[in-house]
């Protein structure tokens, strides 16, 4: 999980959260070589350790989910060459850990 603590928010501050949220940790997150990544801002000091706890469970329970069956790889995989990506799906990998090739 990246974790960035502000206390101060610049003029770039929200370009750079979102540059991280919407290309960064979902392409990290598609190669599927490093684990799985997220993101979180905390900037209030009276609601960090409650923000940062929150963030933690709701990742434990997104990401969290059965291996895949064969079956369930196989659609997963046709689906995806249907859109044009080209996927692979490694023996009992999740949803969240496909590589792209």
């Amino acid at each position: 999980m990246i974790i960035e603590v502000k206390g101060y928010r610049t003029e770039h501050a929200e370009d750079k959260k979102n540059a991280v949220e919407q290309c960064w940790v979902p392409s990290i997150n598609r190669l599927g070589t490093y684990g799985w990544w997220d993101f979180v801002e905390l900037g209030n000091i009276e609601t960090m350790e409650n923000d940062y706890r929150s963030k933690v469970r709701e990742c434990v329970a997104e990401y969290t989910i059965p291996p895949y069956t064969p079956a369930q790889a196989a659609a997963s995989q046709e689906a995806d060459q249907s859109r044009g990506w080209q996927t692979r799906y490694r023996a009992g990998a999740t949803e969240k850990e496909q590589v792209v090739e």
